[in-house]
């Protein structure tokens, strides 16, 4: 019997940020933050290794928790300078020719129809590559950067999120895919019975539609999200695609996925997938060491090397984590 397919995604933390800065190994990299080089020859190379996506991480303040002040963070390059990775998807797509790309947007904070068009648009550009990973933001900071004082409380963001991917649903289907027609001899770029206005009204959203762009090439594009919390279990179950699942061994993992239809939280993408009939399923893991663990610790020890523990605890949770 043939070994059941499996499929690979890369979650860049830190995303369009600074990488490697006062690291052994790291060259000048870090010199180069702002320049899409890096993560361009990076979507190159998990193109090349087969990978299916790459997911593009993103925040939206500076942080300052540590001693209540952003001075460690900057210091230290953690996350910030950070530049917006939406800009760098279509320069990515330009120097791919398979690898899916999945841009991070925070339903806490984007307009909806916004959203759509601009996903939508990338989608179209990218002949059907573009997905779009959703995040509610966890950051008081990141909320008061949108003229917020404090954060939507948790349940309540999770509600906001479905709400806005239903609007953003019902905007991509606005047209129908096959709206376009260039009926050059009937004058005709675009059929105007198969494009429709939406009128939707919600508790947070809003849109009378449609756009004003096609429905992107496989319907909708593929949608991704990572909240582990049983309101981020139940919104992936009803929208989502493809669920990042960050769990420590493979009794977790299959713990998580469960039985029944509302267990979806590591299905994969069944819609995009080429054989949509099977179950595509997949979880986040560290990566591995050619060389064995004991190199690997090695190496690690050696970029840790006079850091005191708190600093590299806090190091690794600001780029694990997402506002």
């Amino acid at each position: 019997m043939a070994a059941s397919r499996f499929h690979l995604g890369w979650f860049l933390g830190n995303s369009f940020g600074v990488h490697g800065w006062n690291q052994p190994w790291s060259g000048v990299d870090a010199r180069d933050w702002a320049q899409p080089d890096l993560h361009i020859e990076l979507a190159k190379a998990l193109e090349r290794a087969c990978f299916d996506c790459l997911l593009l991480e993103d925040s939206v303040f500076v942080p300052d928790n540590y001693g209540g002040s952003m001075d460690f963070y900057l210091r230290r390059a953690l996350r910030a300078p950070k530049n917006d990775p939406l800009p760098l998807v279509p320069l990515i797509a330009q120097a791919t020719t398979h690898l899916g790309i999945v841009p991070t947007i925070s339903t806490s904070f984007y307009p909806p129809f916004l959203l759509a068009r601009l996903i939508a648009t990338l989608d179209l550009m990218s002949k059907g590559r573009v997905g779009c990973n959703f995040v509610t933001s966890t950051a008081e900071r990141a909320a008061q950067n949108f003229g917020l004082d404090a954060h939507l409380e948790h349940d309540l963001r999770y509600e906001m999120a479905d709400e806005f991917v239903e609007l953003a649903t019902k905007l991509w289907s606005s047209w129908d895919d096959d709206a376009v027609v260039m009926d050059e001899k009937s004058g005709t770029f675009v059929d105007p019975a198969k494009v429709h206005a939406i009128d939707f009204k919600g508790r947070f959203f809003s849109s009378r539609g449609p756009l004003n762009t096609a429905q992107p090439p496989q319907g909708r594009p593929v949608l991704v999200q990572a909240g582990g919390s049983p309101q981020g279990k139940a919104f992936a179950a009803r929208h989502m695609d493809i669920v990042i699942a960050a769990l420590g061994a493979r009794r977790h993992a299959t713990a998580s996925r469960g039985t029944g239809p509302r267990s979806r939280q590591l299905q994969g993408a069944v819609r995009c997938c080429p054989d949509p009939g099977r179950d595509r399923r997949g979880g986040a893991g560290a990566r591995a060491t050619p060389a064995g663990p004991a190199r690997g610790r090695a190496r690690s020890d050696a970029r840790d090397d006079g850091q005191p523990d708190r600093h590299r605890l806090l190091d690794l949770r600001s780029r694990c984590t997402a506002g």
